[in-house]
């Protein structure tokens, strides 16, 4: 049978495949470790790419965090040779399989009630690609090493649909799987299908990670 809770598809990035079975392990191991009452995926970006980070690290790779760059204030076509950068900070750079990343992180809170239109869901996760994508291209002294965009998406659902969560949760992932992407992992422990945030009457039963190389421009 096969396990749709996990998934690591690399696909364009087959040197990722070690590195995103190994977030999907740290996701879980840090929500068992909280005995399944808590999970890295209901915080921010920052604590994203901190899982992530420590994947990359527990295979063989290093990385380096939220750390100081040089950017221009406009995108490459409106760029003049004039222009100059000034300081600013990148989300991560890592190495890996001898190649050298810098990378733009995203998270993104997608609904998959009764109401919610995947449509609309894959025009969220693309914006947020367009943003990313933006701030890579604004990097300065970045030429030979490849740019990536981590788009990170916790998934949530009201707890008056929760006798229906497993099979809209199934076609939210077939919404996943259609997009365009060059790298895609998730995990839905069952142990956190029913992982509540209280305050807001909300299950937010995993997380999912994409990941597209830099392009000027990408489409759904």
């Amino acid at each position: 049978m096969t396990d749709t809770n996990r998934l690591v598809h690399s696909k364009n990035l087959p040197c990722f495949e070690e590195t995103l079975w190994e977030w999907v392990h740290l996701c879980e191991r840090d929500a068992r470790l909280e005995e399944w009452k808590d999970a890295p995926w209901w915080y921010n970006e920052t604590t994203s790419v901190s899982v992530f980070a420590g994947a990359i690290w527990r295979t063989g790779g290093t990385a380096l965090s939220d750390f100081a760059t040089k950017r221009f204030d406009v995108e490459s076509p409106e760029r003049k040779e004039t222009d100059k950068s000034r300081h600013g900070r990148c989300d991560l750079y890592f190495r890996s399989g001898g190649e050298e990343y810098y990378a733009e992180a995203k998270q993104v809170w997608s609904p998959f009630g009764l109401q919610a239109d995947t449509h609309k869901a894959k025009e969220m996760i693309n914006a947020n690609f367009i943003r990313a994508n933006s701030q890579l291209d604004r990097l300065d002294e970045v030429e030979t090493e490849t740019k990536i965009a981590l788009v990170f998406i916790a998934p949530y659902i009201s707890t008056s649909y929760l006798n229906q969560a497993d099979r809209l949760l199934e076609k939210w992932k077939q919404a996943l799987r259609e997009m365009e992407y060059d790298a895609l992992a998730w995990t839905f422990p069952l142990e956190t299908r029913q992982l509540e945030d209280k305050g807001r009457d909300r299950y937010f039963p995993g997380v999912a990670l994409m990941i597209r190389e830099f392009k000027q421009q990408h489409t759904i």
